[in-house]
């Protein structure tokens, strides 16, 4: 009994998580240029795909913030010198 409420905890975290991801993505690329536009995409994909299959959601969703991140600096600094 306690092993199918863990079942049920853990697929209710997946699917918050992956919703929370989705959000944020749209979210992320209102306020991006276009350029940077299919990146995000990409890698909203790569990581939403890495949520579902994973163990812990939430370092998943942290990875994908982070990769955000990183490739935001990176166009700012290419477009700035």
């Amino acid at each position: 009994m306690v092993a199918d409420w863990r079942v049920v905890v853990g697929l209710g975290v997946v699917c918050v998580c992956v919703i929370a991801e989705q959000r944020l993505t749209m979210l992320l690329m209102q306020k991006c240029d276009a350029e940077l536009k299919h990146e995000i995409c990409h890698w909203a994909a790569f990581y939403e795909h890495r949520l579902q299959t994973g163990q812990k959601p939430i370092l998943h969703l942290e990875a994908f913030v982070a990769k955000f991140m990183s490739v935001y600096k990176r166009y700012v600094i290419n477009l700035f010198g």
